[in-house]
């Protein structure tokens, strides 16, 4: 995670990709209480097989 500063204030983010097995790629951008909330959640190395969990998170 990062911090920023730009002409609104400053700001935390942070960037993630997540590939399937297939190759396809969903990149996302968080920011701030976003960055705050789901920056734990993601493990910081490699995954060699995950399952989908079709849960929203709120």
């Amino acid at each position: 995670m990062s911090t920023y500063t730009n002409a609104r204030g400053q700001g935390r983010v942070f960037n993630v990709e997540l590939t399937d097995e297939d190759g396809t790629k969903i990149q996302a951008t968080m920011f701030n209480e976003a960055a705050r909330k789901f920056f734990e959640k993601f493990q910081l190395r490699p995954c060699l097989q995950c399952r989908v969990n079709r849960q929203r998170w709120n």
